[in-house]
């Protein structure tokens, strides 16, 4: 999955962030809400498809299922999206469409392309899927046939901390160089090293890349060092990280 993040985009790539907010009902009839952390509607490769990237910094035992549901969730919005148009336009229906959910044959969803970034010091091994939720004897006692009527649910996820640094450095943007210093933020020397390797970078320290750091490695003692100053070309606030 690291190549999500080291291949550059097709030059007909756009986002656009769209509501990833839903409400559902509990079986006691209690409304609670779904929040997606990203939603996008995408274009790449001359096709639409829609982009849910989640952020995760501890493991999550019941993440597949969670998973699932926020998919579910989406396409439910996209089915109800084609439905209300079907009815604002007065469709004609034929035969083999379906009248009474409001949907024509040649109607069809856009797919949802899940990424789950884990900032976590701790491995996430398990569960990686629906069916690592499941009981394993099950699987064993069951007739192959019927183990594989049991849906199952896939989660796409990125060890933000353990990207091996060859491929690292195949990326061009900052995220290169706050990946590379949360791999070494359990080794105070490693930090220092690895800081005064890429001076060039650290020395003018965008402050939205600091704020990713100290969410995820707890540098306060290093930050409350830092002072920021406004970078008069791009207007952001940036630090000098190797005097800290």
């Amino acid at each position: 999955m690291h190549g999500s993040l080291e291949e550059k985009l097709p030059e007909d790539w756009r986002c656009e962030e769209v509501r990833g907010l839903y409400t559902v009902r509990n079986r006691k009839g209690k409304l609670s809400y779904r929040q997606r952390d990203f939603c996008g509607k995408a274009h790449a490769w001359g096709t639409d498809f829609r982009l849910g990237i989640e952020n995760q910094d501890d493991i999550n035992l019941t993440f597949p299922w969670r998973l699932m549901e926020l998919d579910c969730l989406t396409y439910g919005t996209e089915i109800e999206e084609i439905q209300e148009k079907n009815s604002r336009e007065k469709v004609h229906y034929g035969t083999e469409d379906d009248f009474k959910y409001s949907y024509k044959k040649e109607d069809v969803l856009l797919p949802v392309l899940n990424l789950t970034l884990y900032w976590g010091s701790r491995r996430w091994r398990h569960p990686l899927c629906l069916r690592d939720m499941m009981d394993t004897r099950q699987k064993s006692a069951l007739p192959k046939k019927l183990w594989n009527l049991a849906g199952n649910y896939k989660v796409n996820l990125i060890h933000m901390r353990y990207i091996p640094e060859t491929e690292l450095e195949k990326m061009d943007s900052d995220l290169k160089y706050v990946l590379g210093i949360m791999r070494c933020s359990k080794d105070r020397k490693q930090f220092a090293k690895y800081i005064r390797k890429n001076r060039e970078f650290f020395s003018m320290m965008p402050k939205s890349a600091v704020d990713v750091i100290d969410v995820f490695t707890n540098m306060k003692d290093v930050r409350d060092r830092l002072q920021f100053t406004t970078n008069p070309e791009s207007g952001e606030e940036e630090t000098d990280m190797c005097k800290a």
